[in-house]
């Protein structure tokens, strides 16, 4: 479960993205840091596929193309100069928007994602500073 509700967050910062930084098509086309904003978490989706513990997932969500997924990501890590970028805007948008529905459609997933953004949603990231000063310094 763990794992879908990561993919379903990464969807969330690939959208955010999108978003903040005004990236459009033309913007994917003409720009690498702008294909690189949107690729990360598209490669962290593609990492998480690869860490399923048992066939479960594949099962309950047949209509994922979990191999397609993981495929992705080995073609991006691996041969990022030869990727088609109408494929990879593609996958961003769509591919990532159907991943999404699909995963939401389940019951025990979408609460789980809903706990979990409700949860993030609650942290204050003001005092993060204070916060990561007043961890105990491990080198003592």
């Amino acid at each position: 479960m763990d794992i879908l509700v990561k993919m379903l967050l990464e969807t969330d910062e690939i959208q955010r993205r999108i978003e903040d930084y005004k990236i459009t098509e033309g913007a994917w086309f003409s720009s690498r840091p702008m294909r690189d904003l949107l690729l990360m978490p598209l490669l962290q989706i593609g990492e998480l596929s690869a860490h399923f513990k048992t066939d479960e997932s594949f099962t309950t969500f047949p209509n994922v193309p979990w191999r397609d997924i993981k495929g992705f990501r080995n073609v991006v890590v691996h041969g990022y100069g030869s990727i088609d970028l109408n494929v990879a805007w593609n996958t961003v948008i769509d591919g990532t928007a159907e991943l999404r529905s699909e995963l939401l459609e389940n019951a025990e997933v979408s609460g789980a994602y809903e706990e979990e953004t409700a949860a993030l949603s609650d942290i204050d990231t003001s005092d993060l500073f204070d916060l990561i000063s007043a961890l105990p310094d491990e080198s003592e």
